[in-house]
C-alpha cells in the first residue's frame, strides 16, 4: 500500500512545483522531512518517475532512446551525469544500478522526470494529478464498496437506504462517479506532444492521430531543409508513442498498429499534400502518421522566420490528413 506523504512545501506539492518550474529548493525540500515521511516521498518519486518513463519511452524504450535522453540530462546537469546515466540504463539492462546512493538515486530520478516535463507540455500541466495519483494512499481495510454493491445492499426503498453513514457513501460514490466520467471526457479530448532530441520541433496530436499543433524551435533558422524535416518526423514518432499508448489503454482509436512493431511493412499506401504556396510537401500513411516532409526549394525562410515555415508544415499536414479522410 502506497504510504501517503504529508505537507505540500516538502512533500508532493514540492515535487509539483520542481516538475512545473525546475525550482531546486523544491527538488531538495524532501531532505528537511522525518524519515517517515522522506521514505513515503521516495515511494511517490518512484511512481512519479515511473509515469515519467512510460510518457516519454512507451513500453520498451531502447538503448538508443535512452542513451538520448541521458545525454540530454547530462548536458544540462553535468555534475550528476553519472547518476543519471546509472538510473537511465537500469531500464535496459535489468534493473543493475550499479554502486550508487539512494540520494543519488532520488536526484536523477527528479532531473529526469524534470526533463520530461520540459519536453512533453501534457505532462507538465498535468503534475498535480499525477503527484496525487502517486502519493495517495488506500483507506484502512481497502476501499468502499462501488455504487453496485452498495445499491445490491441497501435498495433505495428499504429503511436502511436512509440511514446517514449510507447516504454518505451513495453522495460520496455518484460524485466519484462524475468525476470518473468527466475525467474520461477529458481523457478523450487530450494531446499528446513530442519533441526530438535536438529540441527543434515540436508536435501535439490528439487522441484520433489528428496534428492540433507543430512548432519549430529555436535554432531551426540554422538548419537545412532535409534536418529540419528529421526533426519534425522524430517529433512526431514521439508525440504517436504516448498517443497509441493511451489510445490502448481507453479502447478508443486503438487501431493503428504499435509505432515501431513493423506491422504495416509493406504497405505502400501513402497520401501527400501541398501547402497553399508549395514550399513544403507532407506524406501520410492509411493512419494519419506522418512518414515524409519535403521542401521544394532550399530558401526556405521568410519574414515570419521559423514560425512562417512551421505554419507551411502545419498547412501541409493538415492538408494530407484532409485528403486522407476523403479518400480512405
Amino acid at each position: 500500500m502506497p504510504r501517503s506523504v504529508p505537507g505540500s512545501s516538502s512533500g508532493p506539492g514540492a515535487l509539483v512545483l520542481y516538475i512545473q518550474t525546475g525550482d531546486r529548493n523544491a527538488r531538495i525540500s524532501y531532505r528537511e522531512l522525518a524519515e517517515p515521511e522522506r521514505l513515503a516521498y521516495r515511494d511517490t518519486v518512484n511512481r512519479v518517475f515511473d509515469a515519467a518513463l512510460s510518457q516519454y519511452f512507451g513500453e520498451h524504450p531502447s538503448r538508443e532512446e535512452v542513451d538520448d535522453l541521458t545525454e540530454r540530462v547530462a548536458a544540462r546537469h553535468p555534475q550528476y551525469g553519472g547518476g543519471v546515466k546509472r538510473v537511465l540504463r537500469a531500464l535496459v539492462e535489468g534493473g543493475r544500478r550499479g554502486e550508487i546512493s539512494p540520494r543519488q538515486i532520488i536526484t536523477a530520478q527528479h532531473l529526469v522526470i524534470r526533463e520530461i516535463a520540459k519536453l512533453h507540455p501534457d505532462f507538465r500541466k498535468a503534475a498535480d494529478r499525477i503527484v496525487a495519483e502517486a502519493s495517495a494512499s488506500r483507506l484502512p481495510g481497502g476501499s468502499e464498496p462501488d455504487m453496485a454493491t452498495l445499491a445490491a445492499a441497501y435498495p433505495a426503498e428499504s429503511a436502511a437506504a436512509n440511514d446517514p453513514e449510507v447516504l454518505r457513501l451513495r453522495a460520496a460514490l455518484e460524485a466519484e462517479q462524475r468525476k470518473t466520467a468527466e475525467m474520461r471526457e477529458s481523457l478523450l479530448d487530450a494531446e499528446f506532444s513530442g519533441t526530438d532530441s535536438n529540441a527543434v520541433a515540436t508536435v501535439t496530436l490528439g487522441l484520433d492521430g489528428s496534428m492540433r499543433d507543430l512548432e519549430l524551435l529555436r535554432g531551426a533558422e540554422r538548419m537545412g531543409g532535409r534536418s529540419i524535416a528529421v526533426c519534425v518526423l522524430r517529433a512526431w514518432v514521439v508525440a504517436e508513442k504516448q498517443r497509441w499508448n493511451r489510445a490502448k489503454e481507453l479502447g478508443k482509436h486503438d487501431s493503428f498498429p504499435k509505432p515501431g512493431s513493423g506491422a504495416s511493412k509493406g504497405d505502400t499506401f501513402l497520401c501527400e499534400a501541398y501547402s497553399s504556396t508549395r514550399l513544403c510537401r507532407a506524406t501520410v500513411d492509411r493512419y494519419g502518421r506522418l512518414r515524409g516532409v519535403t521542401f521544394m526549394r532550399t530558401d526556405l525562410l521568410g519574414d515570419d522566420g521559423r514560425h512562417g515555415l512551421a505554419a507551411e508544415i502545419r498547412e501541409a499536414i493538415d492538408g494530407a490528413q484532409v485528403e486522407l479522410k476523403t479518400t480512405l
